[in-house]
């Protein structure tokens, strides 16, 4: 080395106790060490392992993040693994390219991932995004009124299905919504009619 370099490495030691002066095999550098471990200076040979992770990696882990959000937001709302893992994904993704491809490749991964995530939120929360995962089956069904001329307290009938209390009986030939006070009632139990509301019987267990 010259003055210069020596000198910087001079600094290096001092301040953070230890300075790389040489890169290459270990019978590259062993007579190097060994020159100056002979002259009172500390020299060690280290292992050092170069891990680099491709952009492609990062695109993918972004990806991957950006798609742990969407079923957060869209199959399981609320705060769940999802949800956490994709934060996770997209700021790991961020912080390696700083990392491994430095300050401008981690300005535009950075700007990248915030757009893809916008738009990604956008396109997922449009109407015609929801209709095609949605159902499209239409209700039409209707409530049942019941005339209060047809059924009357006091009348019987019989459970079409158990009464849990909620369910079916079938009082006059019409099959009516019910609601038990005598707790459950068993399929094909014989009830009697209490009370007639506009779309609902009040029954209990005839006795």
């Amino acid at each position: 080395m010259d003055s210069v370099q020596a000198e910087q490495c001079t600094f290096l030691v001092h301040y953070k106790g230890k300075c790389d002066i040489k890169k290459g095999t270990f019978e590259f550098l062993e007579p190097f060490k060994d020159g100056l471990t002979v002259k009172g200076l500390s020299a060690t040979i280290g292992l050092k392992i170069h891990f680099q992770m491709s952009l492609i990696a990062i695109i993918l882990i972004i990806l991957g993040g950006i798609i742990l959000l969407l079923v957060e937001f869209l199959v399981v709302p609320g705060v769940s693994v999802f949800g956490i893992g994709g934060f996770l994904c997209l700021i790991g993704g961020v912080i390696a390219s700083y990392v491994f491809h430095g300050n401008t490749a981690g300005h535009i991964t950075l700007i990248a991932a915030v757009v893809a995530s916008v738009l990604s939120m956008v396109f997922a929360f449009r109407r015609k995004t929801w209709r095609r995962m949605g159902l499209n089956a239409s209700i039409d069904s209707k409530i049942v009124t019941i005339e209060p001329e047809k059924i009357n307290g006091g009348d019987t009938g019989r459970t079409i299905t158990r009464l849990a209390p909620m369910g079916k009986v079938k009082v006059h030939d019409m099959v009516c919504e019910a609601k038990s006070i005598s707790g459950f009632i068993d399929e094909n139990t014989e009830i009697e009619v209490i009370k007639v509301s506009r779309n609902q019987l009040i029954v209990k267990l005839k006795t």
